[in-house]
């Protein structure tokens, strides 16, 4: 039985992950076959006619045009195992697997080389409108530079904020301009000779998630974020506004608001919020968000 290619798309935070495996999913001729693996399936914007069925678990939804989706959780082997499992139902011939926005390509490069897989090549994208911004701060300026310098290739996105951004030094060959990553030019990768860099003096990630208990003004809501301490990197998540249900995603300090329509295939059964942020700043954030969100989110 011939190993099923694994497809790494990586990032830090906010770079725009979810919305290319979006525009795989949703375009007029994704792959085959194709199974997306993501932490949360809220992430990806499915509208229910791509939906197919889903497993009696529901760790895995089957979509019409082939694909299936999968939740990874906290065990990437264990997705891996459910959908080897799968196969009978759901026949795979290649998978999508979408990393953390805090993790070491090459890391999972290598975890990928699981008994009936085998790993490809990894495909970063870099935010034009942060990364020198991110490349410049003292808690994960070191982590966005890691993951540049261990992508296989990478992807500038956000190009329409930043028209003039371009990568300086070794890394600017690694740069794709509109790549096919399913070609077959990137099915050959030798995992082995590259190591991940433990930067030992790094910092970590913790993240929280706020339940919504009341409806907030839109303005007011903005002003909230503006808010925000510099230690928190991404805030996503949907909020109940007097405008409406609206899919909130902060980056930095960009912050965008979509407005949800009802009839999409995986409404949230309520507003919530979620917020991650530099572990060692932890207590300072918890206690902001507390001081300041507490009239419209519920905390533990």
């Amino acid at each position: 039985m011939i190993d099923i290619p694994i497809t790494i798309i990586g990032g830090y935070l906010g770079a725009g992950k979810t919305s290319l495996i979006n525009s795989i999913l949703t375009g007029d001729s994704p792959p085959a076959n194709l199974a997306v693996l993501v932490n949360d399936f809220g992430d990806i914007n499915l509208d229910a006619k791509w939906i197919k069925e889903q497993s009696p678990d529901g760790k895995i939804i089957g979509l019409t045009n082939g694909c299936v989706c999968c939740t990874i959780g906290e065990d990437l082997s264990e997705a891996l195992e459910t959908l080897r499992a799968q196969l009978g139902e759901f026949p795979i011939e290649h998978v999508l697997l979408e990393a953390s926005g805090v993790a070491s390509p090459k890391k999972l490069q290598r975890q990928c080389s699981y008994p009936g897989y085998s790993p490809r090549a990894t495909f970063v994208l870099v935010d034009a409108a942060n990364h020198d911004k991110q490349c410049q701060d003292k808690f994960v300026g070191y982590l966005v530079k890691q993951q540049v310098d261990e992508a296989d290739y990478l992807i500038a996105s956000k190009l329409d904020l930043a028209p003039t951004f371009t990568l300086h030094g070794d890394n600017i060959g690694k740069v794709l301009h509109k790549p096919n990553i399913f070609s077959p030019d990137y099915d050959q990768q030798d995992t082995a000779e590259t190591t991940a860099n433990p930067h030992s003096h790094g910092h970590g990630f913790a993240s929280c998630t706020l339940p919504q208990i009341a409806q907030v003004n839109i303005n007011h809501l903005r002003a909230l974020c503006d808010a925000l301490p510099s230690t928190v990197h991404r805030v996503k998540g949907y909020v109940e506004t007097d405008q409406g249900l609206q899919l909130l995603q902060r980056v930095g300090d960009a912050l965008t608001l979509e407005k949800v329509e009802q009839q999409t295939a995986t409404p949230p059964e309520q507003g919530h919020l979620v917020f991650i942020y530099i572990d060692q700043q932890e207590h300072a954030v918890r206690q902001h968000l507390q001081q300041n969100l507490k009239q419209h989110w519920r905390f533990a």
